[in-house]
Parts: structure tokens; sequence; C-alpha cells
């Protein structure tokens, strides 16, 4: 079996977060339910394998409604990647649309839209 750098793991009072194995660090809360903790587990593995570079830094934030450059919602973001290897070195956000459908996004081409999203269900 392949090891992973990121994985979801439980936490203390029934939680669940994402671990990175490499810093030994939490990236989340440990207050996720567990689908949502082993998608953004899964979501970080991916991209790491994808781009071949190691994310150097991950910031879990209040999930946001953002718009894209052309002024048009792209979704929800919950998660900033910086990326070192971007000529020059960005913010990457993970955004989200209303399907489902992930995609990272540059920093520098997002915009907040209507504030804050309801993460509870």
């Amino acid at each position: 079996m392949d090891q992973v750098r990121f994985s979801a793991r439980p936490g203390f009072g029934g939680g669940f977060g994402v671990h990175d194995s490499v810093s030994g660090d939490w990236c989340t809360p440990a207050t996720l339910v567990e689908q949502v903790a082993v998608e953004f587990a899964d979501d970080l593995n991916a991209r790491e394998a994808a781009t071949g570079h190691p994310i150097e830094e991950v910031r879990y934030g209040v999930p946001k409604r953002v718009q894209r450059a052309s002024w048009a919602p792209a979704g929800t973001i919950d998660v900033w990647v910086y990326d070192t290897n971007s000529k020059p070195p960005q913010w990457i956000g993970r955004v989200r649309d209303e399907a489902g459908g992930v995609e990272w996004c540059p920093g520098a081409d997002l915009r907040p839209a209507d504030g804050p999203v309801s993460t509870a269900e």
C-alpha cells in the first residue's frame, strides 16, 4: 500500500480532522464529519501527486462564497494551499461548485461574494 501524506483521523470529542504526516500537524480542526475529512485528505494527496511538488502550507478556513476574476459565482472556498512551485509563489484556493466539483484556483482570481456559508447539517 502506498504511503499518503494527508490522512483523515479521529480527533477528541468525536470529530475528524486532516493530519499531515510530514509536518506532524493538523491541517483542519478535528471537528469535521468523517466523510468531509476523508474527501479533503484525498484532494490534498491528489493535488500533490498531480503536480509532483510538495504542498508547503495548508490553511483551513470558514467556508465562504467566492467569485472568479470574471466576477461570476465560482462556488465555496474552504482551503488555501501555498504553492511555492508557482512562478511567482502563490496561494491557491480549493473551490467547490454547487454540483460538488472541485477546482483549485489562484487566490488572485478570487473575490469574496456573499460571506460565510453555514456548515451545519
